[in-house]
């Protein structure tokens, strides 16, 4: 964890997507609307973190080989979530794992840029064939849910 001490901002003042004092930043409402505008305009997401362990690190989502539907948007949402909390360690090894949905790792294979970099290394789950792991890789703990509510109408 890296706790925000930005300098100039008193204890608990607002800093982007976080307060100072706080180790811990949210995928807030406004980047949920960005990330689904980017699925229904077939554009690209650019996801920053604040005191990130990499500085300046950007990590780019292309969703232009999208249709613009409400399943992409969704499985936008939750893919992007999944690479917000996960984080390279220069220390992790093979036996640092972080659990994943098989859906999730297609998605993020054709629309996450730096793919390669956060998901190659990969091994099957050991009990579900839905998951598998991505290992080398660690994962800041999930303190909420992230609750979706799609509503299809009727033609």
């Amino acid at each position: 964890p890296i706790v925000c001490a930005e300098p100039g901002l008193e204890p608990e003042s607002p800093h982007n997507f976080h307060q100072v004092g706080q180790e811990s930043e949210e995928l807030d409402p406004k980047r949920v609307n960005t990330i689904i505008e980017a699925v229904f305009h077939k554009s690209t997401f650019t996801l920053t973190k604040d005191h990130h362990p990499i500085e300046n690190e950007e990590l780019v989502f292309d969703f232009s080989s999208c249709e613009g539907s409400a399943e992409e948007a969704i499985m936008a949402l939750v893919s992007v979530e999944k690479i917000f909390r996960m984080y390279k360690n220069p220390s992790a090894t093979e036996f640092d794992k972080v659990q994943v949905d098989a859906k999730i790792d297609e998605f993020l294979n054709k629309h996450f840029l730096q793919y390669n970099d956060y998901c190659s290394n990969k091994k099957p789950h050991s009990e579900f064939a839905e998951y598998l792991y991505y290992t080398e890789v660690n994962e800041d703990p999930q303190y909420d849910d992230l609750t979706l509510i799609v509503i299809k109408r009727k033609k």
